[in-house]
């Protein structure tokens, strides 16, 4: 389902419009679409967090 995106605070909408939580760095700037499976936390986006592990298997 699309939905929209704020890339600094992470809000979504289900409507195109720009981010208005107040103490988020970029409050008023666009929504950047997103249709990401199931509404993820990541909104379809790869951490870039290396301490997150992986797919290593175990020995």
């Amino acid at each position: 389902m699309e939905h929209y995106v704020c890339e600094g605070c992470q809000g979504a909408s289900d409507t195109a419009g720009v981010c208005t939580t107040p103490a988020c760095e970029n409050q008023g700037k666009d929504l950047g679409a997103c249709n990401c499976e199931g509404g993820t936390a990541s909104h379809g986006k790869e951490s870039t967090d290396s301490s997150a592990g992986g797919d290593t298997p175990a020995m």
